[in-house]
């Protein structure tokens, strides 16, 4: 039973081997008192929010046992114990009541509380008077949950919204709730929020086992949804980017909540940036851990709730709610999984909507060899970098008397802050070549091994071209920035050169003529390295 908003929740007089038992007892004036009452027994009650007291026992009322409830936050004094021979537990290891506003410990256990490991039995009474007192006081609710207006096991944003829309009001305004005056004092303000945000997110034992949930559900608007936008994201590893969680067709809204999963060995969340609707500015309230990088061993987890306060109306329509800023640590796929998604309307009643996940992939980026060039360690020459150029390069030589074979490959160095270079690759590696006229692009792999590196260090790359038999000609030299790593990772390089190869006839001078050409700046000659790693 609920015994609410009286003078007495229940006031027992004259009375003898009477028994209180399973009872809410909330925002009365005097929650329980006993005149004249003998041999009560009061147990497994909550007694709660009574700006006077929890229980007063007046000097009339003796041998009463009163164990197994909850006392919290009753303002003036929990319990006043003016008789005689009562008693405010039970033997042990049964226990006697939880007292919100108990201070002790919990390291021992036992009859006495001297034997080691805790029994969610403080280890000292909980003192009411000189004598008077609870020896087995309980360090957890029994019964109750702080926070959880609405009764359905969670303290969540419809327990927020609650509290929310009465915000400001005082007792006799209309928008007025006594379940938002959680202090209880007449006003619903900061006090009453943090009530509830103190203990944002806690269940109670039973959560999911009541029918309240399912009472609330509201069908507002089936084309309601709440999904990650893009849905689909391929990036490339040490890149950064960001998705938006956005609302489609909201009606009434006026508070909502999410958990946002993923795979922490692939993305690391780096921010946060929440979007307030304009009918809400100024008048809102967060609650939740916001990221979590390391929510576990395998997953980080973005957990947040907003409400509108009053008098802030409700939210109609679509809009980016969230913005997340993501940098890519690894290789891989990962969910942007949305979980525990609740939307709520003025009544903290849930707006049904649909829930959409996202996914990244990350993959080893790619280097093209940039038209435009930079100066890096003091070296000056074209751009490996993650994006292509619109700036076509190429480099040409010719050979007489014949016609040729052409042939192209790379060496790779890596150079240090003062310009001193060291070759990693063992001679020009990578080789492709043309045999015959031809034009395109062509790829060859290599094996890079591992190397260390120095943060303010380079990777330079050289291109090389010969005809025939002769010798290898520099066509070119790309060097990437300052990487700030420590290490090139052990990854197959797979090298794609735009080359051409063309053989001409020159009946003057009665000559065959090879000419071999390597291209690179563009989108059309998109010469490039794939799978380039490091850390």
């Amino acid at each position: 039973m609920e015994l609410k908003n009286n003078f007495n929740g229940i006031l027992l007089a004259y009375t003898n081997n009477s028994q209180v038992i399973g009872n809410k007892i909330v925002y009365n004036e005097w929650n329980i008192f006993l005149e004249r009452a003998n041999n009560v027994s009061i147990t497994n009650n909550t007694v709660m929010n009574s700006p006077h007291g929890g229980i007063w026992l007046n000097s009339t009322s003796s041998c009463n046992a009163i164990y197994h409830n909850d006392f919290i936050d009753n303002m003036a004094f929990q319990a006043i114990d003016s008789g005689t021979h009562n008693i405010w537990n039970d033997d042990y290891p049964s226990g006697g009541n939880y007292w919100n506003n108990y201070t002790g410990v919990d390291y021992y256990s036992g009859p006495y509380q001297n034997e080691t490991s805790s029994d969610n039995i403080g280890d000292t009474p909980h003192v009411l008077d000189a004598d008077s007192q609870d020896r087995y006081p309980f360090m957890s609710p029994l019964f109750t949950l702080v926070g959880d207006i609405n009764g359905d096991g969670v303290v969540d944003i419809f327990d927020i919204v609650i509290v929310a829309a009465a915000f400001g009001s005082t007792l006799g305004d209309p928008n007025w709730s006594s379940d938002a005056d959680q202090k209880p004092d007449g006003i619903i303000d900061i006090f009453d929020l943090v009530k509830v945000a103190v203990h944002f997110g806690e269940t109670s034992q039973t959560e999911g086992s009541s029918s309240s949930s399912s009472v609330r559900q509201r069908l507002l608007r089936e084309t309601t949804s709440i999904s990650v936008y893009p849905g689909q994201i391929t990036v490339y590893k040490y890149h950064i980017f960001t998705v938006n969680i956005t609302f489609t067709g909201a009606a009434n809204l006026y508070g909502w909540e999410l958990k946002l999963y993923w795979n922490n060995t692939i993305l690391n969340c780096t921010n946060a940036e929440i979007h307030v609707p304009t009918v809400w500015s100024g008048n809102t309230v967060e609650a939740g851990k916001g990221v979590e990088n390391t929510f576990n061993a395998t997953h980080g987890r973005y957990w947040r709730a907003l409400s509108a306060l009053n008098p802030a109306s409700t939210f109609n329509g679509s809009m980016a709610i969230i913005t997340l800023t993501f940098e890519t640590k690894a290789t891989g796929t990962t969910l942007l999984d949305l979980q525990e998604t609740k939307l709520s309307d003025t009544q903290a009643c849930a707006i049904s909507h649909l829930a959409t996940d996202g996914s990244v992939t990350a993959l080893l980026p790619e280097r093209y060899m940039r038209g435009d060039s930079h100066t890096i360690n003091g070296l000056t020459a074209y751009k490996l970098a993650t994006s292509q150029s619109s700036i076509a390069k190429s480099f040409s030589q010719t050979q007489q008397y014949d016609y040729y074979s052409a042939y192209w490959g790379i060496q790779v160095w890596k150079r240090n802050a003062s310009g001193y270079e060291t070759q990693i690759s063992s001679g020009i590696v990578a080789q492709v070549s043309r045999t015959s006229q031809g034009q395109g692009l062509q790829s060859d792999t290599w094996n890079c091994p591992q190397t260390s590196l120095n943060p303010t260090g380079t990777i330079v790359v050289r291109v090389y071209q010969k005809i025939g038999s002769g010798n290898w000609q520099l066509a070119a030299t790309f060097t990437t920035e300052q990487l700030g790593v420590t290490q090139l990772a052990a990854t197959t390089w797979t090298l794609y050169y735009y080359t051409k190869l063309s053989w001409v006839y020159d009946p003057m001078e009665d000559i065959e003529i090879t000419k071999a050409t390597f291209y690179w700046g563009t989108t059309t000659y998109n010469s490039h390295i794939q799978n380039i790693d490091y850390n």
